[in-house]
């Protein structure tokens, strides 16, 4: 079978036009379970840009199956590119990723898509494509006799050690704006914070692949040249004896990469030993998700990890040698305009080599929805929201009594200012850095020189590591 997988062009970006620093790892997982019984491509839309190139790329490579990721941020704009695929050809869509796991049998009812596959998608799709009995298929969705089949959901695959190394080598790597494999030791996520999704899509267990099998990986993209890594675990050292492990072993073989752990890892789940194997092991950067820097609002949100605990991971953080980088959520319940100003207070006290503030957003499912059912105001229909809504949007989903919409507004636009003209000098350097800010700060500047500066930002990088 001729299978073309679609990265659509990612809106997390609030549009802005911009190169992403590595492949889909979803999707390169997919193919790599496919790849040996059957002919597939895969489209990054996000590289590919225009509609016109991947209706092109469908003529000629005329695929049998097309497989699409989607995401809740902008879902109708994809299902208007599904629209046009499917005129392009007598091919099954399915759909997968995040937004069908949320949504499940309405993803089939709102678009034309012929499958959609409810959380992790590997076997799922070795099925599909081996001809199995669409009703026998767990996690499948699908349409029959005019209506919309939901099959059972399919179980998380328990022993990841079984799968294939995602395949990113049918991805053009030179197009991305680092060199870098991005890597995901385990899934799953045993906290229950109640603004995330991961829960939804992935499971609440934590389940991790062996310390053995992830060396394995890292070798076979070693041996390729490759040096740059980027761990994606949501929960990389929930077992510190295991993240431990993983380390010690990248020293026993003599493996010189470099990495970085950009998700956020706990506060709670680090302590001196595993940061000094960390760094030693080749790490450079972790990040935290910190989100707020207000106890209560950390209660409420039932994130895990108290105000000391936060602080204690930064300062051992830093002594083991490592930059530091932390995650903020403003308008989270208990949030207040102070206290979300508070979270750069704290970001300049600690130094932080990056920080990132993002307007809290509540998906369908998770416990923040819910509570925004009770005790906010919404200012956009909940209907369509997720098509226009942005974490790095200024606009608010809701406003409550103690934050309302115009000091929502305010907060995120001094925040993200800052955090941008951050990282625009950590980039740049002070002079350059602030001139690209002043661009940032200028909406109509933004959208029309961000793509030059993504690129020339992507030279640099290249330059850094040797390859331009």
């Amino acid at each position: 079978m001729k299978i073309l997988f679609i990265v659509p062009l990612s809106s997390t970006m609030a549009g802005l036009d911009y190169v992403p620093t590595f492949p889909h790892l979803g999707i390169a997982s997919l193919a790599a379970m496919l790849k040996d019984k059957h002919e597939v491509r895969l489209l990054d839309m996000r590289i590919a840009r225009s509609q016109g190139n991947l209706i092109n790329v469908i003529r000629r490579y005329k695929p049998e199956l097309v497989g699409v990721t989607a995401a809740s941020f902008q879902y109708k704009k994809l299902y208007r590119m599904v629209d046009k695929i499917k005129q392009e050809g007598d091919f099954k869509v399915v759909l997968g990723g995040p937004h069908v796991s949320i949504f499940k049998r309405r993803v089939l009812e709102e678009t034309s898509a012929d499958l959609a596959v409810m959380g992790e998608g590997e076997y799922a799709m070795v099925d599909i494509c081996s001809g199995k009995p669409y009703d026998l298929i767990d996690g499948l969705i699908y349409r029959k006799g005019g209506s919309v089949v939901e099959n059972k959901v399919r179980p998380p695959n328990e022993d990841l050690d079984r799968l294939p190394f995602s395949a990113l080598e049918l991805f053009d790597m030179e197009a991305y704006a680092d060199k870098k494999i991005p890597i995901l030791t385990s899934r799953g996520c045993p906290y229950g914070c109640i603004y995330c999704s991961v829960s939804l899509t992935m499971g609440r267990g934590f389940r991790p692949r062996s310390p053995e099998n992830v060396i394995d990986e890292i070798l076979y993209w070693h041996k390729r040249g490759y040096r740059l890594f980027q761990f994606q675990d949501d929960c990389f050292s929930f077992d510190m004896d295991r993240a431990k492990k993983i380390c010690e072993l990248i020293l026993e073989k003599g493996i010189e990469i470099r990495w970085d752990i950009r998700n956020g890892l706990s506060a709670g789940k680090v302590d001196r030993e595993l940061l000094r194997l960390m760094k030693k092991a080749g790490c450079v950067f972790v990040a935290y998700g910190i989100e707020s820097v207000d106890e209560d609002v950390l209660r409420n949100m039932r994130k895990g990890s108290s105000l000391p605990q936060i602080k204690n991971a930064i300062r051992i953080t830093r002594e083991a040698g490592m930059d530091v980088g932390g995650f903020f959520v403003i308008g989270l319940p208990g949030d207040t305009a102070e206290k979300a100003s508070k979270c750069f207070d704290f970001a300049k006290k600690f130094n932080l080599k990056e920080y990132w503030f993002y307007n809290a957003i509540p998906y369908p499912g998770t416990r923040l929805y819910d509570w925004a059912q009770a005790n906010a105001r919404w200012l956009v229909s909940r209907h369509d929201y997720l098509e226009k809504a942005q974490y790095f949007s200024f606009e608010p989903v809701y406003e409550t009594a103690e934050f309302k919409k115009n000091d929502r507004i305010r907060v995120l636009r001094v925040l993200q200012g800052k955090a941008m003209n951050r990282i625009m000098r950590n980039e740049f350097g002070f002079l350059i850095g602030y001139m690209g800010y002043l661009i940032w700060k200028n909406p109509f500047l933004r959208y029309a020189l961000m793509g030059l500066a993504s690129r020339i930002w992507k030279y640099r990088r290249e330059r850094r590591r040797g390859v331009a």
